[in-house]
């Protein structure tokens, strides 16, 4: 139990102050950890594809959230031309430039028809099933959507590692 005494002596206590020197880097810490999250989020998720081609598209696209080890998206290599869109992953690691190119799925389409009789190696990935139409030097994938198809392409032949990446790094945009 408190006495008159003790009550008094802890309002006579001085209160605490925080001295400008210790604030200011606490404040700047917040702040910079703020922005550095934002610019993570904004930078990690947005859209390389230029609005522009995007609204003139026909259907939804899907764009690049992960590239390979040592490939970048190559922003200039964004086109659209007769109802595709494609872009390019460069490396300076000498390694080949890969192409990928999508276009809407054409009304019918059916590829399990068209590849009946040959033996094709396919996988099954999160976006669709992927075709291996590779040859001799070139890779050459086919990948189909629900909505879309996607081919990628590099001479000379990109990774398996290279492929599942760019795959699994694929978003379709709202």
């Amino acid at each position: 139990m408190l006495m008159a005494d003790d009550e008094q002596s802890i309002s006579k206590r001085p209160p605490i102050k925080l001295k400008p020197a210790l604030l200011a880097p606490i404040v700047l810490i917040i702040l910079a950890g703020l922005g550095s999250g934002t610019w993570l989020l904004y930078t990690r998720h947005s859209n390389p594809i230029p609005t522009s081609i995007r609204d003139a598209s026909a259907y939804k696209l899907y764009y690049p959230t992960a590239e390979p080890a040592s490939y970048t998206l190559d922003k200039s290599s964004i086109k659209q031309s007769a109802g595709t869109v494609s872009f390019s992953l460069k490396s300076g690691a000498n390694k080949p430039t890969i192409v990928v190119t999508q276009q809407t799925l054409p009304p019918n389409f059916d590829a399990q028809a068209m590849f009946a009789h040959s033996s094709l190696p396919t996988t099954v990935s999160p976006i669709g099933t992927i075709y291996d139409l590779t040859f001799k030097t070139e890779s050459r994938y086919l990948v189909v959507a629900p909505k879309s198809l996607i081919f990628l392409g590099s001479t000379p032949k990109m990774t398996n590692g290279e492929l599942q990446t760019i795959i699994n790094g694929l978003k379709l945009s709202q």
